[in-house]
């Protein structure tokens, strides 16, 4: 009998921004002040974890944040990611 193949899908954490200044970058500053300047809020992205169990195995994929982010994001993941970023991660959501 043939073994199938299952697919987990598990998020650990979500990092958020501001939705002009995200929407910007993906259609030009033009079109966010012309099309979206009333738009509010902050879009928020899912950090995403996969487990794959397969017959001959299981395979952990884009294993999510790191732990240590929860207490000190600029330490763990850079000036970048804690300027860009706002880092939605608490302890217990490992």
């Amino acid at each position: 009998m043939k073994q199938e193949t299952i697919r987990h899908l598990f998020v650990y954490g979500s990092l958020r921004r501001d939705a002009r200044t995200s929407m910007a970058r993906v259609l030009g500053a033009r079109a966010v002040f012309e099309g979206m300047a009333g738009v509010p809020g902050r879009v928020r992205f899912p950090v995403p974890a996969y487990l794959i169990e397969h017959p001959k195995g299981r395979v952990l994929f884009d294993s999510g944040l790191h732990p240590d982010i929860q207490t000190d994001v600029r330490a763990r993941a850079g000036d970048v990611l804690a300027d860009l970023f706002e880092v939605e991660f608490r302890p217990g959501e490992e």
